[in-house]
């Protein structure tokens, strides 16, 4: 049988394990099943909720009277008892809730990682660690919106919407672990962190008439690097996918490049490979360089075995080009390109490694593989200011 609890009970029943040295006086509530009043000696009153499961009888601590009153004792009681009914296990829940927020981004980030590409690895990279400097060490039931807002707050805009989505996927985590109840992430917006003054710095291409000083200047520093620099301008391939270019992929009898799947950009399931026509001048460079790096397996090694990283390329174009930026080349090809009059739109977007928009990009799985030869012959001669050299586009080359 149970009690009827009330507050003036509770009390006396605190004053009379206190008086008779009792070491624990456990009271059944009569209203709500499974609460348990338990006074000890010492003065202390806790909550408890008592159940049955996996054939054991088992017991959890709600919290401590008068800090939780009997009303949210009863509250909690019944939230517990159908989280059982559920099939949760409590006590698994709240060894998960007491786990640091480092555990969850652990599991986010091997969650998040797989299939993804080099360069976005290292970018996303980077926000975990800061997240894990911030909030790692803060069990997960404690993170709180104030206690996210704190940690980006000062941080640049562009750091915090992207922190602030890796908290969000990682607290989604911790609920479906039972390890809190809710996603506090979910309630904060990046416009309510007060970030840091933004600084706009500046990204242009190199000039069309700059490009081959900018990359002499750049050999001065790096030999890798300015030959790197000179197949991208040459090809207007990404930089990810020149710095993993290895030596089996050049077709050096049909003069292309071929580029796998995965080291394109995109998600791993919707990429695709591409073939890039090269043009004479892109062979004659890339004959250049294997004269010197026949020793390795990559166009473009690094110092430690591998390849190079497009983060090194950069960096030392911007010592040259402080406000030039890799992705720059293909935009100066694109503009150039378009504004020749010469191609047909479609030929420029393929070469590019862009899929076609629309319906049509469904349908058409054209590669236009000789008409973008024609474009990228066009292109080296632009690059390499021979004017005079420019060709002449047949009919069926031409848009």
């Amino acid at each position: 049988m149970g009690v009827n609890l009330t507050d003036a009970a509770i009390k006396a029943l605190g004053r009379q394990a206190v008086r008779e040295g009792l070491k624990e006086l456990k009271t059944k509530d009569a209203t709500t099943r499974g609460l348990l009043l338990v006074s000890k000696e010492s003065g202390v009153q806790e909550w408890r909720y008592r159940f049955r499961q996996h054939g054991r009888d088992r017991v959890t601590v709600l919290g401590k009277f008068p800090k939780m009153t009997l009303a949210k004792a009863r509250e909690e009681a019944q939230k517990a008892r159908q989280r059982v009914e559920a099939g949760e296990d409590i006590h698994e829940s709240k060894r998960a809730a007491r786990q640091p927020f480092s555990a969850f981004l652990d599991e986010y980030w091997k969650r998040w990682k797989t299939g993804k590409r080099q360069g976005s690895i290292d970018t996303v990279k980077s926000k975990v660690k800061l997240l894990k400097s911030k909030l790692g060490d803060t069990p997960v039931s404690m993170i709180s919106t104030s206690k996210i807002a704190d940690a980006l707050s000062g941080e640049p805009a562009s750091v915090a919407h992207r922190c602030l989505h890796i908290c969000q996927q990682t607290l989604r985590i911790a609920v479906i672990s039972n390890a809190r109840p809710d996603n506090p992430a979910r309630e904060l917006k990046s416009s309510d962190i007060p970030s840091a003054a933004k600084v706009r710095v500046p990204r242009t291409a190199v000039p069309l008439a700059d490009v081959l000083s900018v990359i002499e200047q750049v050999s001065e520093r790096s030999v890798v690097s300015s030959d790197a620099l000179m197949i991208m301008a040459l090809c207007a391939t990404r930089a990810e996918e020149t710095v993993l270019a290895e030596w089996t992929h050049i077709d050096w009898e049909h003069k292309t490049w071929f580029i796998p799947a995965a080291n394109r950009k995109g998600r791993l399931e919707v990429r695709h490979p591409l073939t890039t026509p090269l043009s004479n001048h892109a062979v004659s460079v890339l004959r250049e360089i294997a004269e010197q790096k026949l020793s390795s397996k990559w166009l473009f090694p690094g110092n430690m075995g591998g390849h190079t990283d497009r983060r090194t390329v950069l960096h030392n174009l911007k010592l040259v080009a402080p406000t030039a930026t890799l992705h720059g080349f293909r935009s100066l090809f694109s503009t150039a390109a378009n504004d020749s009059g010469a191609f047909d739109g479609d030929v420029i977007e393929v070469a590019l490694g862009h899929s076609l928009r629309g319906v049509k990009g469904v349908y058409d799985k054209g590669t236009r593989l000789e008409r973008r030869r024609a474009l990228m012959e066009w292109w080296g001669n632009c690059i390499m200011g021979n004017e005079s050299k420019l060709i002449e586009f047949p009919a069926a080359v031409a848009s």
